[in-house]
């Protein structure tokens, strides 16, 4: 895709297409081109053979669950969280160029964040993950007020429609995922909460304190991530979601940028 210009380089994020982990291609492949002209173009290459070389580089059980469904010709699973203000459906169709370039390999869920809000410069109304009017007393740092609500809606997404191989936030939602997975890699997920992989698009870490000190405190591990970050985005400047990105520990990570501003590129 022409609107991506380079592959940051922060370690140990996975700088040539041949180091991509698999799910990558098959979560948005119109999202990723190859970072090497040597390298074989991503949509190239079959389904079942990157996901077999994703399980024969590891032991992990969602991982070989990734190389049996490829054998059975299944989806992966994606739950997709919508940004502030956003609802499922508006995001499932700001997701369309995505969404098609994927629909033989992947399967959505788009989920509706269970709290109102209302923007009065915009005269429409979407959804929040958390109570957004909270603020700390002291700092004045936005505090995720009734965030349990969002945790127990996440546990019965699990039971009801999951499981699921992934999540892909954007935004708010992106910042969602990324606690997701910190609990997970910490052992605290909600009750049947597991994934293998998020993909963050205009991500960052959260303002509410004790949620930023979930995600930043220790790397957070066994969840491969990409990160997807616009240079022209004034609502989450890059520096915010690189910010992101450290917070991830081990291999296995890609950040792309591309030129644009706060959307999903397409």
């Amino acid at each position: 895709m022409r609107v991506f210009r380079r592959i940051l380089t922060t370690t140990p994020v996975a700088r040539s297409s041949n180091l991509i982990p698999s799910f990558l291609p098959l979560l948005v492949p119109a999202l990723l081109a190859p970072a090497s002209p040597h390298a074989s173009p991503l949509s190239t290459l079959s389904r079942g053979h990157l996901l077999a070389t994703a399980s024969s580089s590891s032991h992990r059980p969602q991982q070989r669950r990734l190389a049996t469904m490829a054998a059975e010709k299944e989806k992966v699973r994606v739950l997709a969280l919508h940004g502030y203000g956003q609802t499922a459906e508006g995001f499932s169709s700001k997701m369309g160029a995505v969404r098609k370039e994927c629909k033989s390999a992947v399967e959505w869920v788009f989920l509706d964040a269970p709290f109102t809000v209302s923007h009065d410069s915009f005269d429409m109304t979407g959804q929040s993950w958390y109570d957004f009017s909270n603020k700390d007393e002291v700092t004045g740092d936005r505090v995720w007020g009734e965030f349990d609500k969002t945790l127990k809606l996440f546990e019965d997404t699990w039971r009801d429609q999951g499981p699921f191989d992934g999540v892909l936030g954007f935004s708010q939602g992106a910042s969602v995922a990324m606690v997701l997975s910190a609990l997970q890699s910490r052992g605290k997920a909600p009750p049947g909460v597991s994934f293998d992989f998020v993909c963050m698009i205009s991500g960052f870490p959260p303002a509410d304190p004790t949620w930023r000190s979930v995600c930043m405190e220790e790397p957070i591990k066994g969840v491969r991530a990409l990160h997807v970050i616009g240079e022209g985005d004034t609502v989450v400047e890059p520096a915010r979601s690189e910010s992101a990105v450290g917070a991830f520990g081990g291999g296995g990570h890609v950040v792309v940028t591309h030129a644009k501003g706060h959307l999903v590129p397409s």
